[in-house]
């Protein structure tokens, strides 16, 4: 079983207040490009107040856009009105579970909604997990958190939360390419976060690492 929680301090606070103000996420996408998500975890089972995608909308935007990772199945990565998109980038399959804990914490935090037990900061928000991390400790790669990226912006995303980051910096290579899309991502009127790595060494490397923080 994923370890949900280690900041609960923390999170307690952070949640109860934002929750004083009446905000759920109610009507909000979120993409989570992580390590993927433990989809048997209880804290996601519960129902969503009036989601904003339905299985037929992803049908529909597969449909339309052109994803980057491919033609895919909205029979397939469609699973509850919480998780209506879940797609393993990095293996290149649909099982986003196996993974490191971390995609599962950072969701936790982000939105978990199985009532009064566990509650996160939106616990109405929809995800999109987009797990870019392989099931070992080899990181992400350039091309894996772009494709992610790109899909998001055709899917409708309104936040792309990566929790990443790297000990060398981003490759030399992937810069252009990231600029581009990052590009998009602001034109699209998306919200971007990125928790990233606290080291701070320069080297050329096209793998990133879950962050320490999340």
């Amino acid at each position: 079983r994923s370890t949900l929680f280690p900041y609960t301090t923390l999170f307690r606070s952070m949640t109860a207040t934002v929750q004083e103000t009446g905000y759920t996420g109610k009507g909000t996408a979120v993409a989570i490009l992580d390590t993927g998500l433990d989809m048997n975890h209880e804290a996601f089972k519960g129902s969503v107040n009036n989601p904003r995608y339905e299985k037929s909308d992803i049908a529909e935007s597969i449909k339309n856009n052109r994803l980057t990772i491919g033609k895919l199945s909205a029979d397939v990565v469609y699973h509850s009105s919480k998780i209506p998109y879940a797609f393993d980038y990095a293996g290149n399959d649909y099982n986003v579970s196996g993974g490191p804990s971390h995609g599962t914490h950072v969701a936790g935090i982000t939105g978990a909604n199985s009532g009064d037990k566990i509650k996160g900061v939106a616990p109405d928000a929809q995800f999109f997990i987009m797990k870019v991390f392989r099931d070992s400790q080899g990181g992400a790669s350039d091309e894996d958190i772009l494709a992610a990226l790109d899909d998001s912006i055709k899917l409708g995303c309104d936040v792309i939360n990566m929790s990443l980051g790297t000990a060398s910096g981003f490759s030399e290579d992937s810069n252009q390419s990231m600029r581009k899309v990052y590009r998009r991502i602001e034109d699209s009127g998306i919200n971007l976060y990125c928790a990233a790595d606290r080291k701070s060494t320069r080297l050329n490397s096209s793998h990133m690492i879950a962050s320490r923080m999340p």
